[in-house]
């Protein structure tokens, strides 16, 4: 699956239907990885059915690698979704806190 930049610089048309959950993505086995990248990032009952399936069909080393990109995935995720001034983290001894320290972008007062 490309996306815009990546596609445009090798001449490629970008096939963005498999980044929403649709088609292949023009890869090998990219309806099983897809449907599998949903179930377990949905935590859906029909995971266990979408990981034999693509072990069955991709073999054991496609399906780690699979796995380890939707596991690291969902965690750069959890983790962007995190909001560090909702959760302030002081480093034990330290004077200043974390939050205070880090060159992030602070978010807008909510009401």
């Amino acid at each position: 699956m490309l996306l815009r930049a990546s596609s445009e610089a090798i001449g490629e048309k970008a096939e963005l239907d498999a980044a929403v959950g649709r088609g292949d993505g023009a890869v090998p086995h990219g309806e099983l990885l897809v449907a599998f990248a949903e179930a377990a990032t949905r935590g859906s009952e029909e995971l266990a059915q979408a990981r034999e399936r693509l072990l069955a069909a991709a073999g054991g080393e496609a399906f780690v690698q699979a796995a380890a990109t939707v596991g690291s995935f969902n965690g750069l995720v959890r983790v962007a979704d995190v909001h560090i001034e909702d959760h302030p983290v002081q480093a034990p001894g330290a004077d200043v806190r974390i939050a205070d320290a880090m060159p992030l972008p602070r978010r807008a007062k909510r009401n």
